[in-house]
């Protein structure tokens, strides 16, 4: 099967771009969403109104890594940028499993930080 990439990337990056958009509007530490096509950095903020930054010895970045990777979701954190880059060919059902678990690895994080001094 033969597949136009260029349309195809930008459909799903389309899908991807509005369930991070929808995700970050919902949250109390995503700062900005950024990115094209299907490469998405994620900041992750300790004030979004500010963009004020962690404490990098809290290693935010880090933990959400490893929640993600505990979710079954393969992230790469950069710092406290999560990064997000699904192979070309990836599905639209797919992209929701991968916003969905972003959204429970986000929840799970905010909760632990809400907990820890």
């Amino acid at each position: 099967h033969d597949i136009d990439v260029v349309t195809h990337v930008r459909a799903m990056g389309t899908q991807l771009r509005a369930g991070l958009d929808r995700i970050a509007a919902e949250s109390t530490i995503v700062g900005q969403v950024r990115g094209e096509g299907l490469m998405f950095g994620v900041e992750l903020v300790a004030d979004p109104a500010t963009k004020a930054a962690f404490d990098p010895a809290r290693k935010v970045g880090a933990a959400f890594d490893a929640q993600a990777l505990a979710n079954g979701l393969i992230i790469r954190a950069m710092g406290d940028t999560i990064g997000l880059c699904p192979p070309l060919i990836i599905k639209a059902d797919e992209i929701d499993e991968m916003l969905d678990l972003f959204a429970r690895t986000l929840k799970a994080v905010e909760g632990n930080l809400l907990h820890r001094t």
